[in-house]
């Protein structure tokens, strides 16, 4: 997206065609993204513990196998076992543009379609911003209702176009990731032109060696404002011990 903010017009209309192109709109949240520098990312680089990368996108390190969109919305393309409390989502933008702040509800009925349960994401999903084909992870949050696997699912997702005239989450790039033991391991670089705030929001989603997911958590690192360009250090326990694969995203406030 260029720099310069759209006018109101031209956001309008971006907005409204990314809409149609999604599977039901939700209504768009106030926020938006820093513009990056123009120069493309290197994609991130596993070590040489790890399996080759499965997520081929600078702001989504590990080594996890997601399956491509299936169509031309933002779509669900994974979901894992609802454990009493929440239920981990991978989201795709099978859309031809980028796509901040992803949304998605669930309802769900029984077989007479009775109503059983409502769920709505918890936190934000990361990345923050979606490119054209790229995934994001999070979860959907139940507040411990009960249904079991043979329960109807209806889900919804949305989105909305990325605003530069507002800051609010900012993706950092995975640039090097490992696993060992119950910790995940990455160096996370800020691909700004400012310095980030002292903390960054690490979402962490664990699979199975078949692909499908088995946790999902998000982890807060309390670390140095990371500098334009900059790197620093992180490690956080996976989510469930131990993980075949794993993906990990990292989001910071720029102010």
């Amino acid at each position: 997206m260029p720099a310069d903010a759209l006018s109101d017009e031209e956001g309008g209309m971006r907005g409204w065609l990314i809409g149609l192109a999604m599977i039901v709109a939700l209504g768009a949240m106030g926020g938006g993204v820093l513009a990056q520098d123009a120069t493309p990312a290197a994609s991130p680089v596993a070590s040489p513990l790890a399996d080759p990368p499965g997520v081929p996108q600078a702001n989504l390190g590990g080594n996890a196998i997601i399956p491509p969109a299936m169509t031309s919305a933002l779509e669900v393309v994974l979901r894992g076992p609802y454990d009493g409390t929440r239920m981990p989502i991978v989201v795709r933008n099978g859309t031809d543009q980028p796509v901040a702040n992803v949304k998605v509800a669930i309802t769900v009925r029984d077989a007479a379609g009775g109503l059983l349960a409502v769920g709505e994401q918890e936190g934000a999903f990361a990345p923050y911003t979606v490119a054209p084909g790229d995934a994001a992870i999070g979860s959907v949050l139940f507040n411990g209702a009960s249904f079991g696997p043979d329960a109807v699912l209806d889900i919804a997702v949305a989105g909305q176009v990325p605003d530069e005239r507002f800051l609010t989450f900012a993706d950092m790039q995975v640039v090097e990731f490992n696993v060992q033991g119950d910790q995940i391991l990455a160096i996370i670089s800020n691909p700004y032109d400012r310095a980030t705030a002292e903390s960054l929001t690490l979402g962490i989603m664990c699979f199975d060696a078949s692909g499908n997911i088995v946790a999902f958590a998000r982890d807060y690192a309390s670390v140095a404002a990371i500098a334009a360009g900059g790197t620093v250090p992180v490690s956080a326990s996976l989510p469930a011990g131990s993980c075949d694969r794993y993906a990990i995203a990292a989001t910071a406030l720029i102010f």
